[in-house]
């Protein structure tokens, strides 16, 4: 009888979880692939915060992203969240997400996105458009 309760009930998406291993701004390779690798010619996943968060979202759930201490400037432009995503840093201050162009830092995308960011410092967007750190 528990075995019958438990398959009618609705499947649970499923989410992943992206460790960031390079602070450099690349965007991910092979969106249709489920790595987040920024460089397909080199063996291993280089896997960026953008390339994460472009691989965040597919399947759907609610993702989580591991971003390690460091500087991570951004020389791609904004960063989009158009899911439900958790951005994990090491703690503000020892983790910080800066913007080098003039633009916001994050953009997060309605009505989809979703953006919890913890333990980072995010600075330097530049207010010409709304929200120049997270709009």
């Amino acid at each position: 009888m528990l075995l019958l309760f438990a398959a009618l009930l609705p499947e649970s998406a499923s989410a992943d979880v992206f460790v960031v291993n390079t602070t450099s701004d690349a965007a991910d390779f092979n969106t249709a692939d489920p790595f987040c690798d920024s460089d397909g010619g080199t063996l291993g996943e280089q896997c960026t915060l953008r390339a994460a968060l472009m691989q965040a979202g597919t399947p759907p759930g609610q993702d989580e992203i591991t971003l390690p201490a460091g500087d991570y400037p951004l020389t791609l432009g904004e960063l989009e969240a158009d899911s439900d995503v958790i951005v994990n840093g090491a703690g503000a201050g020892t983790t910080t997400i800066r913007q080098t162009l003039a633009g916001r830092v994050f953009l997060v995308e309605a009505p989809s996105g979703k953006l919890d960011l913890r333990g980072a410092t995010v600075r330097d967007g530049v207010l010409a458009a709304p929200g120049a750190g997270i709009y």
